[in-house]
């Protein structure tokens, strides 16, 4: 490994002297509009510098990638085959390892398509082992952080209508963390009451990092697909689909409106899901607010349950998704 990020560093810093000589002769040759046109770029790139910063930790993480697989083939290829599966398997634990601080630190769209990954059966066994840890938890925001969107979402005065309670969040994932809160809503009279509830808030810079990420994930995709092509010429689609995906999960009013629509249906089906209701005043592009609804993860529910209460769960999950899908016409996780 040490072998490798050193080779990794040389590698970045030979490529990148090569690409600014060449950039430079080019940009000599060119007439002054056009040299005016790049130093307007030049400028926008240094005033985006937070990305070019990100994308130059995702291009170092692929290049020590790159490396690394290289030098495993190379060492895999004097071996026995009992002499090369353990030589790839000794490999994917290292890369595993690696990939899985790297995105834990980059933490946003990254974490989302090795979310994705960590269920596609391809993938070696240590890259499944390592990335399912993503599943769980991702580090929280501090308060203040949390209290400067509120802020920024519902005016100076948003401590008003909302009360966060005091602790960590209840959860923290991808795009937004949850907090336990007292809201202060209007009923259906008109009248404003005090309701237990919590607050979802997005991370901030997360907007501003999707474009670089999703520009850093298809450097990745296509890096691993010349190296493999038979375990990574899938990662195109998924890094088009989650991209997708993640677009729409950065406006929590989508999000709201999903949510509602699927409460109304599964009430009107008599449907055993129960699923919280969204205060309608209390939701923006990155604030979600909605009822308290006592429960526990299903990681934990899954360790204390019986096989029956196991089979249970899992029956009326399948039922609600299958009436998602084929009668409500709608799909809400």
């Amino acid at each position: 490994v040490l072998a490798a990020i050193i080779v990794g560093w040389g590698f970045v810093l030979f490529s990148a002297r090569a690409l600014i000589w060449g950039l430079v002769e080019q940009v000599l040759h060119l007439p002054l509009w056009g040299q005016g046109c790049l130093a307007l770029f030049a400028l926008a790139l240094l005033w985006q510098r937070s990305l070019l910063i990100r994308l130059a930790r995702v291009t170092w993480v692929v290049a020590v990638l790159m490396v690394s697989v290289l030098r495993t083939t190379q060492l895999a290829k004097g071996a026995t085959t009992t002499g090369q599966n353990a030589i790839w398997e000794m490999a994917h634990r290292v890369h595993a390892k690696y990939i899985l601080e790297a995105v834990a630190d980059l933490s946003g769209f990254y974490v989302k398509v090795a979310q994705s990954l960590s269920v596609q059966p391809a993938i070696p066994e240590a890259f499944h082992n390592e990335l399912c840890k993503l599943q769980d938890s991702m580090p929280a925001d501090p308060h203040h952080e949390v209290e400067k969107t509120l802020a920024e979402e519902f005016g100076p005065n948003w401590n008003r209508k909302i009360t966060l309670h005091p602790g960590p969040p209840l959860g923290s994932a991808t795009i937004a963390q949850v907090h336990r809160a007292t809201l202060r809503v209007a009923g259906s009279d008109g009248v404003e009451r005090e309701v237990p509830g919590v607050i979802k808030v997005q991370h901030r810079q997360m907007q501003g990092n999707l474009t670089a990420d999703m520009f850093g994930a298809r450097i990745i995709t296509h890096a691993f697909a010349i190296l493999s092509p038979a375990l990574f010429n899938d990662m195109v689609d998924i890094i088009s689909d989650v991209a997708a995906l993640t677009k729409n999960e950065l406006d929590f009013r989508i999000e709201a409106e999903n949510q509602r629509r699927a409460r109304e249906a599964v009430l009107q089906a008599n449907v055993d899901i129960v699923i919280p209701a969204v205060f309608d005043q209390l939701v923006t592009k990155r604030v979600m607010a909605m009822e308290f609804i006592d429960g526990c993860r299903l990681n934990d529910f899954a360790q204390g349950a019986s096989h029956q209460e196991k089979t249970k769960a899992v029956r009326q999950l399948i039922e609600f998704f299958a009436f998602s899908f084929t009668q409500a016409g709608i799909f809400n996780c």
